[in-house]
């Protein structure tokens, strides 16, 4: 299974990225094989939609699982859409591996609440063809 943490870091001792959509990287581990890359955020130089490009990033790399400090509306209902779990936490990489492999994490629950309402996509050019 492959898990994307949002990271402002290159390495697993890196801290966690406290929003998802502006995080600088993400490290994408793969729980079987323990073998990892780091990616640039391509949405993190973008004026608008960045939740929903980063989300759309993650979700192209076939992950199942992405963990940050926050989420916002646009990206929970991308990766909520691609069928990846999405994880709370706050605190070094290598620590929330282990604590989600613990079952120790708070999963992110999409909420159907009237507030909880994406903003609306609107195309970005630099983002076209990912």
């Amino acid at each position: 299974m492959k898990i994307a943490i949002a990271t402002s870091g290159k390495t697993l001792e890196a801290p966690f990225a406290p929003h998802f959509g502006r995080a600088e990287n993400f490290i994408i581990f793969d729980t079987i094989t323990k073998a990892w890359d780091v990616y640039p955020n391509p949405a993190l130089n973008s004026k608008r939609n960045l939740g929903f490009q980063a989300a759309r990033f993650i979700a192209n790399h076939d992950v199942q699982v992405a963990i940050s400090g926050d989420f916002g509306p646009n990206a929970v209902q991308v990766l909520s859409r691609a069928g990846i779990r999405m994880f709370s936490a706050a605190y070094a990489i290598c620590k929330i591996l282990a604590d989600y492999e613990e079952g120790q994490l708070r999963e992110v629950i999409p909420s159907s609440e009237p507030g909880f309402q994406p903003q609306e996509i609107l195309p970005d050019p630099v983002w076209e063809g990912y």
